[in-house]
């Protein structure tokens, strides 16, 4: 092929390329036309109010950071008159109520403090709660229910459905037969008799407050004392009559006094020795002795 027809080739390819270009050029531009041609048409269709209707439109500075607006606008923070629209509706049906609801959902927290400081009492007095909590308390409660801005008679159901609640809950760990199955399953079959072994020798050595605190216990607060006491009296041997006040370092049960015991029983089969003696006598004295030491090391080793 001689140049003069590679050149002609060459040039013909070329604008084969440039007519299919065109081409195409053609046929995207209809396309974009009739995408034009159809949006021109279904806004031809809507009247100018719908098209202000379906307009989108920023919220302004005021009020774009506020709470509520995510409720209007959409997440590019646009909304539509029709939305707006909608959200008047919804406030005018609220109209004539005797109160609006507070919107706590979306409210801030300096929106929901500011909200508590504008709706509650003048003051803590308003909350009557003598007589439903312990004395001396009233002052605190009050002021607990005013600082969370509660409404009185909203505060006066809340503390009596509480106490009420928590009357319950201690009728049920208080319940007698609860408690003997506790001792039950703590005791044994025998658990009537130690029990009444252990609470005739706490009363022996209770004082009056101490009982007192003994009748306001749980059932698993007071099978936690029978055990307690059952087993000083019987692992550590204790005798409970001879269990003295703290006074002076304690009773039986601490080192002080049974160290004190030791050294009282040695001294007095000392002075059996030195006189005459029966074979009761000076068994009984070696045993008080041993019973003695052994009551320390076991304290000690505690």
């Amino acid at each position: 092929m001689s140049e003069e027809q590679a050149a002609a080739a060459a040039a013909e390819e070329a604008a084969a390329v440039a007519s299919q270009e065109a081409a195409a050029a053609e046929e995207a531009a209809a396309s974009e036309a009739a995408v034009a041609a159809a949006a021109a048409a279904k806004k031809a269709d809507l009247n100018p109010l719908d098209q202000q209707i379906n307009a989108k439109m920023k919220a302004p500075d005021l009020y774009k950071d506020k709470g509520y607006m995510k409720n209007i606008v959409d997440d590019k923070g646009e909304t539509t008159a029709e939305r707006l629209f909608k959200e008047v509706d919804e406030l005018q049906t609220l109209k004539g109520k005797k109160y609006l609801p507070f919107d706590h959902a979306n409210a801030t927290e300096e929106e929901a403090q500011a909200h508590i400081d504008a709706t509650k009492p003048e003051n803590a007095e308003v909350y009557k709660v003598e007589g439903l909590v312990p004395p001396g308390k009233e002052s605190a409660i009050q002021g607990i229910f005013h600082e969370a801005g509660a409404e009185p008679h909203k505060a006066d159901k809340i503390i009596k459905g509480y106490l009420a609640y928590e009357q319950s809950e201690m009728a049920k760990l208080t319940n007698p037969e609860d408690f003997k199955e506790q001792l039950k399953t703590s005791f044994g079959d025998d658990f009537e008799a130690i029990a009444k072994g252990v609470g005739d020798a706490m009363k022996g050595v209770q004082s009056e407050d101490d009982q007192k605190i003994m009748g306001v216990m749980t059932n698993p607060q007071l099978s936690m004392v029978y055990r307690l006491v059952n087993t000083l009296v019987k692992d550590y041997g204790i005798d409970t009559k001879n269990i003295k006040t703290p006074l002076g370092g304690g009773g039986m049960g601490s080192v002080v006094d049974a160290q004190k015991e030791v050294k009282e029983s040695y001294d007095a089969l000392v002075t059996l020795k030195k006189k005459q003696f029966t074979k009761a006598q000076k068994t009984s004295a070696v045993k008080r002795y041993q019973d003695a030491q052994n009551n320390l090391r076991k304290l000690e080793a505690n």
